[in-house]
């Protein structure tokens, strides 16, 4: 919320992300909803990515993923603190996000 000033839900653990997506949309059915997955890329399977993708599907919201260059970071929290808040809002921002 402090960055993109709306509110948040989080998630984490990956195996109930789904279940938790459904609830959501049957709270707001009507309004856009992001997945803000884990990019697990150093895993042998990228659970945020492959769990994120289906919570998307199932209540047609949009997946959105951090991308990194030379680091070990896997969330967002994880690319603020590698290249800061605005660059992070940046980044959203590119996503059509906000």
């Amino acid at each position: 919320y402090s960055i993109t000033g709306f509110p948040q839900i989080v998630s984490f653990n990956a195996g109930n992300l789904t279940k938790a997506s459904k609830s959501i949309r049957e709270i707001i059915p009507d309004k856009h909803i992001f997945i803000a997955a884990d990019n697990d890329r150093l895993n042998e399977v990228n659970t945020g990515l492959v769990k994120g993708k289906e919570a998307a599907r199932c209540i047609s919201a949009t997946l959105i993923y951090p991308e990194f260059v030379n680091n070990k970071g896997s969330d967002f929290n994880d690319f603020a603190k590698y290249y800061g808040n605005d660059k992070l809002l940046s980044l959203l921002n590119s996503l059509e996000a906000l």
